[in-house]
């Protein structure tokens, strides 16, 4: 069975977006909330950018290989990649954050308890 992100927030009872938040203000200098965040925006920006001077390149008809053109063809080249750095900088941020709570020093917040505990005892007695 295919797991969407909607089935999986309904089963925890949380919202995906609402952890990422959490983790990311839990350790706001950690490098991996830095890399995550600028991974995971700079992965979104950099398609929308590369379109831009694109659409920059036909109107100002620039030749082929100008350097809007090979600009654009970079941005598009560095999506998939900070896409991934970002997802994975948020898993260590997460395993961090995980790792911390589950010795009790910190409280973490509801829903990133449950799952986080359930996967831990799982994986212990399983």
């Amino acid at each position: 069975m295919i797991e969407t992100t909607e089935s999986l927030e309904e089963e925890s009872g949380t919202d995906l977006y609402e952890e990422m938040e959490y983790l990311v203000k839990k350790n706001p200098w950690a490098w991996q909330s830095m890399g995550s965040v600028l991974g995971l925006v700079g992965g979104v920006l950099s398609p929308v950018l590369g379109t831009l001077l694109i659409a920059v390149g036909w109107f100002i008809d620039s030749p082929e290989f100008s350097i809007l053109h090979i600009l654009s063809m970079g941005l598009f080249a560095v999506t998939i990649p900070l896409l991934v750095g970002g997802a994975h900088c948020l898993d260590l941020l997460e395993r961090k954050t995980t790792e911390v709570s589950v010795l009790g020093i910190v409280t973490p917040s509801d829903g990133l308890a449950r799952v986080t505990v359930a996967t831990v005892a799982d994986v212990v007695h399983g």
